[in-house]
């Protein structure tokens, strides 16, 4: 989470038609909610918030 905004905004460079700060600035507002749910996921369930992170991803993944 300490890094994420920089990384959205360097990856925002590789979308097409370059850099966009309004998306930037959208997608990093977006880590709040995100960040929100991994955290009541973990707290429900008493699992670790980077267990429940991992879960995430792997269900975002696998849906592609």
């Amino acid at each position: 989470l300490a890094n994420a905004g920089g990384l959205i905004n360097v990856a925002d460079e590789l979308n097409n038609g370059g850099y966009n700060n309004k998306r930037v600035i959208a997608n990093i507002h977006r880590l709040k909610k995100v960040f929100n749910s991994l955290y009541n996921k973990s707290t429900e369930s008493g699992q670790n918030i980077h267990a429940i992170a991992e879960q995430e991803m792997a269900k975002k993944v696998n849906r592609q």
